[in-house]
């Protein structure tokens, strides 16, 4: 269920990313946006962004003892949006090798260490393109040629279901999930250029 209400964007701050330089995108493309420090205050906003960097147990442990894990689950149980970004999609699965705490466990995958059986250099940081469909509305306008920025040793296996789009390196890995009103980008659209600020557009705009 997508919310009636105009969109408003809240970038979460919980210490886990950098949510200035996503809160910018927004404000460049004209989409009314602030960050939240304050899980309570989720509520307030129709779609949300959950950044992230890092090692995912930290993070998982963050979101966990702050609250913002309950809030996000409450959030996404109401119907609205939501955006995982770089660590912030891992995060939405259920677990990762990198490390033995709980994600939030709102998508059903795991996320696994990068191959390093290849030619390419783990992590993967630098620019890449998507293979995808283009009947999505998350992907509308952003053409099989567009290159986006990543940043990651691990990623979600590209069988996994809720799958929209796979990137290579090495091997095939998850660069899009989606399912319901929940999605997450392995790449940083912030620093994706016109693309990037297409597709939280596109977000934006669901």
């Amino acid at each position: 269920m997508v919310s009636s209400r105009k969109p408003t964007v809240g970038v979460i701050d919980s210490g886990i990313g950098t949510w200035s330089s996503v809160v910018n995108v927004f404000e460049y493309i004209g989409v009314e946006v602030a960050p939240v420090s304050n899980p309570k205050k989720l509520n307030s906003f129709s779609h949300v962004v959950l950044p992230g960097v890092g090692n995912f147990s930290k993070a998982a442990n963050i979101l966990s003892q702050s609250g913002w894990s309950q809030a996000i689950e409450a959030f996404v149980k109401r119907g609205d949006l939501l955006l995982g970004i770089c660590l912030g999609m891992q995060l939405l699965g259920k677990s990762s090798e990198e490390g033995d705490a709980k994600g939030l466990g709102l998508l059903d995958f795991t996320s696994v260490a990068l191959s390093r059986l290849g030619p390419k250099r783990v992590p993967n940081i630098g620019w890449a393109t998507l293979n995808h469909g283009e009947n999505h509305p998350l992907m509308s306008g952003i053409g099989l040629d567009s290159k986006f920025y990543f940043s990651h040793g691990y990623a979600v296996n590209e069988n996994a279901f809720c799958s929209i789009a796979q990137t290579v390196h090495n091997e095939t890995f998850s660069s899009v999930v989606a399912e319901g009103q929940i999605f997450g980008v392995q790449f940083h659209p912030e620093k994706s250029h016109s693309q990037g600020r297409k597709l939280l557009s596109n977000f934006a705009g669901l």
